[in-house]
């Protein structure tokens, strides 16, 4: 074995049949040893921000072990398994293998004769680009703008601020980068993952895989883990899910959007946040309704009781697969369920969309008046009066970008490097950036408590929207206006 060992690691050749044998008994049998068939560069990549699982002896196999009932038989000799080396071209190859009688594959890539993940054997030909905190590979460079690029690494500032990261910690990660993988469609995640996905985060190598441009949810999980550095694989999802979507959104929505959705879900008693304090509880109930409460009340428990005090129950409510079915947050633990009704009525949860109660005299200066439509302001905010979508468009420019959000949006139009687009009826009102591809700011009649209407007059639709959920200032001389 250790000169089998000693080959694999020092004379490159593809995998042949003695060292594939090797590594299926070493995974089998659970072994530290299986860490010698990985390919050098890579086992620093996984070990490169200092993350490790407590219950998990392998990281790099995370998402592609055996699992441990199945090890277990096939020691025992209760499960038999076959596999095949294919030598897949340019030092490649592919172990597959195979337990028949439970009908389940398990694929490995090999360079050489050490062992890699799939996202760097499929994106191997992706195009790289780096920033302050990221190094990206990108399937198709229309899908990416510096913009963006700028977006994640404000994020990352902010949310290293929030966990109060040291000099010491920041400076690595600038050093060793996260990883993030921009995929242009599901297929190409699963290919990457074996799951079909939108986005998610790659424990065994800390990448972020995703076919958004800005996955802030996903990059929340990277960074919590990078925090804590040493944790367990579940967590409570009401902390987990919820700090993810308290900062990160969801899912190409903004925090903020999700902010207003769980305040009218609790202000309505459709769903409390009391329960979701366990697992099984917190999945019985839809997504779309159980992250947005997560998400706002994470937000209110870290404004109440400070990241210190948040980061002890993340840690306390975290366990492996079969204890974290068990664990139940102690509601003693929770501040005072009158602050949090409290908190719902602050003026930071305020829809920054208002659709009636408005005075337009109080909006003087006029910005643009095409007949189509017309935007004015005041100190604070922009009255808008539409007939149909409208989009901006600055002297930002980035002429070989492409939104996947607008051609998801209107399939039928053409991308014309809008940044903004504005929509609008009877019922909703919406805002979108498409340089990130996120909803920013939404209004719908029925998750509103007065469940009012859009006003309409004279044809056109009528609202306001405050100027902070635009990062410049709408004007004529910069911005050019385009009806969708």
């Amino acid at each position: 074995m250790l000169v089998i060992l000693f080959t694999v690691n020092t004379f490159p050749q593809n995998l042949n049949d003695s060292t594939g044998k090797s590594f299926i008994n070493a995974l089998t049998n659970d072994s530290p040893d299986a860490e010698k068939f990985v390919n050098d560069k890579e086992l620093l990549l996984s070990k490169r921000l200092g993350i490790t699982y407590t219950d998990t002896r392998n990281k790099f196999l995370i998402s592609n072990d055996i699992e441990p009932s199945v090890k277990a038989d096939l020691r025992s000799g209760l499960l038999e398994y076959d596999y095949f080396i294919k030598n897949i071209g340019s030092n490649y190859s592919v172990l597959a293998l195979n337990i028949k009688s439970k009908d389940i594959k398990y694929e490995y890539y090999f360079y050489n004769s050490g062992l890699i993940s799939k996202p760097l054997y499929f994106a191997r030909d992706w195009s790289k680009q780096k920033s302050t905190y990221f190094e990206f590979y990108i399937s198709d460079n229309k899908l990416i703008n510096d913009y963006s690029i700028n977006k994640l690494d404000s994020f990352v500032e902010e949310i290293l601020s929030i966990l109060n990261f040291n000099d010491e910690e920041i400076k690595k990660l600038k050093e060793e980068k996260i990883h993030y993988f921009l995929c242009k469609d599901d297929q190409e995640i699963e290919q990457l993952t074996n799951y079909k996905a939108r986005g998610l985060y790659y424990m065994p190598y800390d990448y972020i895989i995703s076919t958004y441009n800005c996955h802030y949810h996903e990059l929340l999980h990277l960074l919590m883990n990078y925090k804590l550095q040493s944790v367990n694989t579940y967590t409570l999802p009401l902390l987990q899910e919820g700090i993810a979507v308290a900062f990160g959104g969801r899912g190409g929505q903004k925090s903020d959007v999700l902010w207003q959705m769980g305040k009218f879900i609790a202000q309505s008693s459709i769903l409390d946040y009391k329960a979701l304090l366990n697992k099984p509880d917190f999945y019985k109930y839809d997504p779309s309704m159980s992250y947005p409460v997560a998400g706002l009340y994470v937000k209110f428990l870290i404004h109440s009781a400070g990241i210190g005090k948040f980061l002890e129950l993340y840690k306390k409510y975290s366990a492996d697969n079969a204890k974290i079915e068990e664990l139940n947050i102690n509601i003693a633990e929770l501040p005072p369920d009158s602050d949090w009704q409290k908190y719902l009525e602050s003026p930071e949860l305020d829809n920054p969309i208002c659709v009636s109660g408005f005075n337009e005299d109080d909006y003087k200066t006029l910005i643009v008046n095409t007949g189509d439509f017309a935007i004015y302001e005041n100190k604070d905010k922009y009255l808008f009066r539409i007939k149909s979508p409208v989009g901006l468009r600055y002297k930002e420019d980035f002429p070989d970008y492409t939104s996947k959000l607008f051609n998801e949006l209107y399939p039928q139009g053409k991308y014309l490097h809008e940044k903004y687009l504005i929509s609008a009826n009877a019922e909703e009102v919406s805002v979108y950036n498409l340089f990130t591809n996120d909803l920013v700011a939404k209004y719908v009649s029925g998750f509103s408590i007065k469940n009012e209407p859009v006003m309409q007059k004279d044809g056109y639709y009528v609202f306001t929207i405050n100027k902070n959920v635009f990062d410049e200032q709408i004007n004529i001389n910069d911005v050019e206006y385009i009806g969708l």
